[in-house]
């Protein structure tokens, strides 16, 4: 199986989880698996919705933001919502199809790539970034 096939069959096994989250399609960067909690994602996530999680490995984490190109590598970023439940922090953000990459901001100031992307690069301003391919709906 290749690497499109095998995204396109995630993306389909949580299309209808993430569909009563956010109320259209869903590409995932973060894929979240069926028992993964998808809730508190940003309501403002219509269509095209890609969904990004992050769970602190150690060390305390009071803010957790997101950059890449999709934004224009914006210093600040958008804020992720912590969720309780899972542990984790989590951001639904609508994209149009194309490959972006991205990263973490740990308390304002600590840039780190997704241990859980489905793919990581090298990269000259932040070490390593991580890739997300947004699929057609």
């Amino acid at each position: 199986m290749n690497f499109r096939s095998h995204v396109t069959i995630v993306i389909a096994a949580i299309l209808s989880l993430v569909l009563s989250q956010c109320g259209g399609s869903n590409q995932s960067g973060n894929i979240l698996k069926p028992d993964q909690d998808a809730t508190n994602t940003s309501a403002a996530c219509v269509t095209n919705c890609s969904i990004f999680s992050y769970k602190p490995q150690s060390g305390i984490v009071k803010s957790v933001s997101i950059t890449g190109d999709f934004l224009k590598w914006s210093k600040k970023g958008k804020p992720l919502t912590y969720n309780s439940n899972s542990q984790k922090w989590i951001i639904s953000l609508s994209l149009n199809p194309g490959v972006y990459q991205y990263v973490y901001i740990i308390n304002g100031t600590n840039y780190t790539h997704d241990p859980e992307a489905l793919a990581n690069v090298p990269d000259k301003n932040y070490g390593q970034v991580s890739i997300i391919e947004v699929s057609e709906p």
